[in-house]
């Protein structure tokens, strides 16, 4: 009589896993970080945006402890050559923030600064070429500098020139009264009172974008012929182009992808220069008012309003929404 068979006890493995099984989890990870994606690129550019407000709060901050001490004088926007104007003080070709270095704690770059000569003249040029986080904003280009013999820092924040053009001619200047005039004028200088439309409710300064190139004028704030203010002929992130003395190559044809971001037309003399406020960020920019707040303003803000904002006695009381 022949012995039973034996019973075989066969188990699957518990600890492996099939090629399906990975690849549905391969799948569902890649589908979690997808949706998480988007949440943490909001998360950093809303960090990168709160940053660039702080920046521009602390300029306007400066441009009221300037005026204190100055018997109520803000700073000049630029001067496009050596004149005394009607603070008494002279100056030759400088941007808005030289005056302010006092009043952000940068006191070593004040005293250097020899206001009889020019931006691109030693020792002022040296100055020029100190990386100030202030200058920037993080959502573009941190620590940006132009080439050429007369390199110097680029910036995203300038201030408040109002409805006109960079260099202002007689009718040009008649022009930019009419509209309301701004805070801040080229070889010229405001007092804080002579904002009658009410410091709350005009525009103090806003942002640029940098050129990618960085040569183009986008973003050299130090120089008086590039781009040291905006001006309100067009509402922030405007479509319409601006108007620069060199665009990058690309940006004059509106079927090239920079023209969106930014669009230019090429003009012959400083007294043609036209910029709006631009940003990377997503909808609109960051805008000062002279009494310090800062406020996001929309892409699709109503010209009328936007240009109401940014004249400093236009007999408006037209606040940023």
């Amino acid at each position: 009589m022949g012995r039973s068979p034996k019973p075989c006890f066969c188990f699957r493995s518990l600890f492996g896993f099939t090629l399906v099984e990975l690849l549905v989890v391969i799948a569902i990870i890649g589908i979690l970080i997808a949706l998480l994606l988007p949440a943490v690129q909001a998360a950093r550019e809303a960090s990168r945006r709160m940053k660039c407000s702080n920046n521009l709060k602390q300029w306007t901050l400066a441009v009221h402890t300037h005026a204190d001490a100055t018997k109520g004088w803000l700073n000049i926007g630029a001067c496009p050559d050596l004149r005394t104007i009607q603070n008494g003080k002279t100056y030759n070709r400088i941007s808005w923030f030289v005056e302010l270095w006092t009043y952000i704690e940068q006191q070593p770059l004040a005293a250097q600064y020899n206001y009889s000569l020019g931006w691109h003249q030693a020792p002022n040029l040296e100055t020029f070429r100190v990386r100030l986080p202030g200058y920037y904003c993080p959502s573009d280009q941190p620590n940006a500098v132009n080439t050429g013999a007369f390199w110097t820092i680029l910036g995203n924040y300038v201030v408040n020139m109002g409805y006109g053009r960079l260099h202002h001619g007689t009718a040009e200047t008649t022009l930019h009264v009419n509209s309301g005039g701004s805070p801040y004028l080229v070889g010229s200088v405001e007092k804080l009172i002579s904002i009658t439309d009410g410091l709350s409710n005009t525009v103090s300064m806003s942002e640029i974008l940098i050129s990618p190139n960085r040569t183009c004028p986008r973003g050299i704030i130090p120089n008086d012929e590039g781009t040291p203010g905006f001006m309100t002929f067009n509402t922030p992130n405007s479509a319409s182009p601006d108007n620069l003395r060199t665009c990058l190559a690309g940006t004059t044809d509106p079927t090239n992808s920079l023209y969106r971001k930014y669009p230019c037309a090429a003009v012959g003399a400083n007294t043609q220069v036209q910029i709006v406020a631009r940003s990377n960020h997503p909808g609109g920019v960051n805008a000062s008012v002279c009494d310090g707040a800062v406020k996001f303003v929309s892409d699709n803000i109503s010209l009328v309003i936007w240009q109401s904002a940014c004249s400093s006695f236009g007999n408006e009381s037209q606040t940023l929404p």
